[in-house]
């Protein structure tokens, strides 16, 4: 007999001779042996059972990734007026874009710093502040 470690995307969190866990959805143990899972970054989920990579983990429909890093990816809330009507993000797709039969208003450009502006309106539109409702 021998003691044999997690394999990762599982983990045991107490002394005994019980078998290791996988991860559950929405985790990932990147490690073996691990003692515990780690969740999803902020925004972020996954829908499997035993995931051993933070990588695994994607943004949910109402953000988009900003960066990628082995800790997962780095999520933001979608703008307002880059939510398609069904509330998915379009700035999940490159290009931006809403599923059939769904429409986007104005042009998103991707900053240096992975996060995306609002760079104009069509003609009949007008910019509103978010925060204050002014335009």
């Amino acid at each position: 007999q021998v003691c044999t470690p997690c394999r990762a995307g599982s983990f045991k969190s107490f002394v005994g001779l019980h078998r290791c866990q996988e991860c559950s959805e929405d985790s990932f143990a990147g490690f073996p042996g691990a003692s515990f899972c780690n969740a999803c970054p902020w925004g972020s989920s996954n829908d499997l059972r035993g995931v051993a990579s933070a990588s695994m983990c994607k943004c949910n429909e109402r953000f988009y990734t900003v960066a990628k890093s082995e800790s997962g990816p780095v999520c933001s809330n979608c703008p307002l007026g880059a939510q398609c009507s069904s509330e998915w993000c379009s700035l999940q797709h490159a290009p931006p874009a809403c599923p059939a039969n769904e429409t986007m208003i104005g042009s998103w450009s991707r900053l240096l710093d992975g996060r995306f502006a609002l760079m104009n309106c069509p003609a009949g539109y007008a910019l509103i502040n978010s925060t204050d409702g002014s335009s």
